[in-house]
Protein backbone atom coordinates (compact mmCIF):
# COMPACT_ATOMS: atom_id res chain seq x y z
CA UNK A 1 0.00 0.00 0.00
CA UNK A 2 2.97 2.79 0.99
CA UNK A 3 4.60 1.88 -2.56
CA UNK A 4 1.05 2.57 -4.17
CA UNK A 5 0.46 5.56 -2.19
CA UNK A 6 3.61 6.65 -3.00
CA UNK A 7 3.65 6.26 -6.80
CA UNK A 8 0.27 8.31 -6.73
CA UNK A 9 1.60 11.53 -4.39
CA UNK A 10 4.30 11.65 -7.30
CA UNK A 11 1.70 11.59 -10.31
CA UNK A 12 -0.01 14.45 -8.55
CA UNK A 13 3.29 16.16 -8.28
CA UNK A 14 4.23 15.90 -11.65
CA UNK A 15 4.01 19.25 -14.37
CA UNK A 16 2.45 16.26 -17.45
CA UNK A 17 5.63 17.02 -19.43
CA UNK A 18 6.78 13.99 -19.73
CA UNK A 19 9.85 14.29 -21.94
CA UNK A 20 11.96 16.02 -19.51
CA UNK A 21 15.25 14.91 -18.29
CA UNK A 22 14.51 13.16 -15.02
CA UNK A 23 16.80 12.39 -11.97
CA UNK A 24 17.42 8.95 -12.17
CA UNK A 25 20.99 8.51 -11.17
CA UNK A 26 20.33 10.89 -7.96
CA UNK A 27 17.80 9.14 -6.77
CA UNK A 28 19.59 6.03 -6.90
CA UNK A 29 22.76 7.40 -5.43
CA UNK A 30 20.11 8.83 -2.50
CA UNK A 31 18.41 5.22 -1.78
CA UNK A 32 22.23 3.70 -1.67
CA UNK A 33 22.90 5.69 1.24
CA UNK A 34 20.17 5.54 2.67
CA UNK A 35 20.06 1.33 2.63
CA UNK A 36 24.09 0.58 2.04
CA UNK A 37 23.55 -3.19 2.26
CA UNK A 38 21.28 -3.31 -0.58
CA UNK A 39 22.61 -5.66 -3.28
CA UNK A 40 20.26 -4.66 -6.64
CA UNK A 41 18.69 -1.45 -7.28
CA UNK A 42 15.06 -1.78 -9.30
CA UNK A 43 14.54 1.23 -11.43
CA UNK A 44 11.12 2.16 -13.29
CA UNK A 45 11.50 4.52 -15.81
CA UNK A 46 9.85 6.59 -18.28
CA UNK A 47 11.20 5.29 -21.56
CA UNK A 48 10.58 9.17 -22.85
CA UNK A 49 12.74 10.54 -20.24
CA UNK A 50 16.24 11.16 -20.64
CA UNK A 51 18.70 11.14 -17.59
CA UNK A 52 19.85 14.47 -16.63
CA UNK A 53 22.27 13.27 -14.22
CA UNK A 54 23.96 10.56 -16.66
CA UNK A 55 27.40 11.61 -16.25
CA UNK A 56 27.22 10.41 -12.67
CA UNK A 57 26.01 7.11 -13.18
CA UNK A 58 29.92 6.23 -12.56
CA UNK A 59 28.99 6.64 -8.92
CA UNK A 60 26.80 3.80 -8.34
CA UNK A 61 28.56 0.15 -7.70
CA UNK A 62 25.08 -2.16 -7.42
CA UNK A 63 23.53 -3.96 -10.47
CA UNK A 64 20.58 -1.55 -11.43
CA UNK A 65 17.59 -3.43 -12.87
CA UNK A 66 15.93 -1.05 -15.11
CA UNK A 67 11.88 -1.78 -15.74
CA UNK A 68 11.34 0.41 -18.74
CA UNK A 69 7.75 1.49 -19.52
CA UNK A 70 6.66 3.38 -22.48
CA UNK A 71 8.33 0.92 -24.80
CA UNK A 72 4.65 0.09 -26.33
CA UNK A 73 1.72 2.31 -26.67
CA UNK A 74 -0.98 1.85 -28.86
CA UNK A 75 -0.06 -1.28 -30.05
CA UNK A 76 3.47 -0.21 -31.64
CA UNK A 77 7.40 -0.85 -30.34
CA UNK A 78 9.30 1.91 -29.81
CA UNK A 79 13.15 1.66 -28.92
CA UNK A 80 14.65 1.44 -25.62
CA UNK A 81 16.46 5.08 -24.70
CA UNK A 82 20.21 3.97 -25.07
CA UNK A 83 20.87 5.89 -21.92
CA UNK A 84 18.61 2.87 -19.86
CA UNK A 85 20.64 0.76 -21.89
CA UNK A 86 23.93 2.38 -21.12
CA UNK A 87 22.83 2.14 -17.39
CA UNK A 88 22.21 -1.63 -17.00
CA UNK A 89 25.27 -2.45 -18.84
CA UNK A 90 27.19 -0.14 -16.66
CA UNK A 91 25.90 -1.33 -13.56
CA UNK A 92 25.89 -5.02 -14.63
CA UNK A 93 22.28 -4.49 -14.45
CA UNK A 94 19.30 -5.49 -16.77
CA UNK A 95 16.70 -4.27 -18.69
CA UNK A 96 12.95 -5.43 -18.58
CA UNK A 97 10.13 -4.32 -20.82
CA UNK A 98 6.42 -6.00 -20.84
CA UNK A 99 8.15 -8.37 -23.77
CA UNK A 100 11.52 -9.15 -23.03
CA UNK A 101 14.02 -9.31 -20.35
CA UNK A 102 17.36 -8.26 -21.42
CA UNK A 103 20.44 -9.74 -19.09
CA UNK A 104 24.63 -9.41 -19.23
CA UNK A 105 25.00 -6.35 -21.20
CA UNK A 106 27.99 -6.01 -19.86
CA UNK A 107 29.48 -8.74 -21.74
CA UNK A 108 28.88 -6.64 -24.63
CA UNK A 109 32.31 -4.98 -26.22
CA UNK A 110 33.09 -1.96 -28.76
CA UNK A 111 31.21 -2.87 -32.04
CA UNK A 112 28.84 -5.28 -30.88
CA UNK A 113 24.92 -5.69 -31.69
CA UNK A 114 22.33 -6.30 -30.20
CA UNK A 115 18.70 -6.66 -31.35
CA UNK A 116 16.08 -5.85 -28.53
CA UNK A 117 12.18 -5.36 -29.23
CA UNK A 118 12.89 -5.16 -32.98
CA UNK A 119 15.59 -2.91 -32.71
CA UNK A 120 19.00 -2.64 -32.88
CA UNK A 121 21.68 -1.22 -31.22
CA UNK A 122 25.85 -1.18 -31.55
CA UNK A 123 28.01 -0.26 -28.66
CA UNK A 124 30.04 2.86 -30.19
CA UNK A 125 32.84 4.68 -27.36
CA UNK A 126 31.05 2.63 -25.04
CA UNK A 127 27.59 3.96 -25.14
CA UNK A 128 24.83 2.09 -26.79
CA UNK A 129 23.93 3.99 -29.55
CA UNK A 130 20.52 2.94 -32.17
CA UNK A 131 21.25 1.17 -35.34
Amino acid sequence: DSIVNQAFECISKSTGNFSIPENDIESVIKGLRKFPKTKTVVLIVDNWSDMRDYRLMSMINKPVKVIVCGTHINGKQYPINTEYLDLAKRTKGSIHTIEEDIFELEKLREGDEIKIGGSSFIIKKGRFLKK
